[in-house]
């Protein structure tokens, strides 16, 4: 199984295609310039089947549907479209700008990141050789000297001792017990506990929220101007709406239109109801620029989790550091109570 194409990419493959397809290129000839140029070895070998299949008179969408754990389903849909209603190089335009807007956007969360990771990994880090190398040594230390030790050093004292004993233990057991909960996150189940949770999470329910409403406007936006009817485009964006609470809602909602009800209330009645894009939708029903309003509450809800992701990972960095810093602190009183109290009674 081929792992799956990330943002950059995917916005990358789109580049070329479009390039090469506007040249005039045939699209053998740009599957294998592309695959040859390609350096992710699961796009690579997907593009060389997609180039076999082309050779045996195959359409392009079915050569990458036999790599459909390399591509997402909103990528093969938008080539069948394309493909079907003559659009290849239109569809394949729209797709770049998308891809790279999702990639320069998790470019931007991977580095805001990265610094409250490394201080966190360097703390633990820290922590790990006091408890194990510098606080057994302290311990006798303190045996040697005698007398009732604080609770604080006490308790220090008998982590350190766990740690020594039973580290390697605990970290097997976590990482044992972490592998069966991803394990567990790709079943049907697990993945439909998992997504229930996070829209209950109260921390997390409203950047979940606005991420999947902002990515479900972005893809309706450019299906149905790609010239998607409405109801393709809602089974589409159910498939690849990451969340299995959100694509029973537009599947709902799917299936509300499809019995004559309007798109607006039909949102509304299956649970998509955030008010601004209800009134953006009634709106773009009204005047006939539904692609228009989808853009509209797209870019909206994107500025929006933009927002609230740049507030939350600000707070994040000191927030990690004084966390670590008590922590530290704590082990580094611990050790100081029994010297001072030493040095009283002398």
């Amino acid at each position: 199984m081929g792992k799956k194409a990330t943002a950059r990419e995917l916005s990358v493959l789109c580049s070329q295609f479009h390039l090469t397809v506007s040249a005039g290129m045939t699209l053998s000839e740009s599957l294998r310039l592309t695959a040859e140029i390609t350096k992710a070895v699961s796009l690579r070998n997907a593009l060389s089947v997609a180039y076999a299949e082309i050779a045996r008179g195959e359409q392009l969408h079915k050569g990458f549907l036999r790599s459909k754990e390399v591509f997402p389903a909103f990528f093969i849909h938008m080539i069948r479209f394309g493909e079907e209603t003559g659009s290849l190089e239109d569809s394949l335009g729209k797709m770049e700008a998308y891809f790279d807007k999702q990639a320069r956007m998790r470019d931007r969360i991977a580095s805001s990141l990265t610094y409250p990771a490394v201080v966190f990994a360097a703390s633990v880090v820290v922590m790990a050789v006091l408890l194990t190398f510098i606080v057994p040594g302290f311990a006798v230390t303190l045996q040697e000297l005698g007398g009732e030790l604080p609770l604080p050093t006490r308790l220090l004292l008998s982590s350190s001792s766990f740690l020594q004993r039973y580290g390697v233990a605990a970290a097997a057991a976590f990482a044992a017990s972490f592998a069966l909960l991803a394990r567990y996150a790709g079943t049907t189940k697990g993945k439909g506990k998992l997504d229930s949770l996070k829209l209950g999470l109260p921390l997390l329910r409203r950047v979940v929220c606005l991420s999947l409403l902002a990515g479900f406007c972005r893809n309706m936006s450019i299906m149905v101007g790609s010239g998607f009817n409405i109801i393709k485009a809602l089974e589409v964006c159910s498939e690849i709406s990451g969340n299995e609470i959100f694509g029973r809602r537009i599947r709902a909602s799917a299936a509300l239109i499809r019995k004559g009800g309007s798109v607006s209330s039909s949102f509304a009645l299956a649970g998509l109801d955030e008010s601004l894009f209800l009134s953006l939708v009634r709106t773009g029903e009204d005047t006939g620029a539904i692609e228009l309003m989808l853009e509209k509450a797209a870019e909206h809800y994107e500025r929006e989790v933009e927002n609230l992701l740049e507030r939350s990972l600000r707070l994040l960095e000191p927030a990690v550091i004084v966390v670590m810093a008590l922590v530290i602190g704590a082990v580094i009183i611990s050790v100081m109570l029994p010297i001072m109290s030493i040095m009283d009674s002398i």
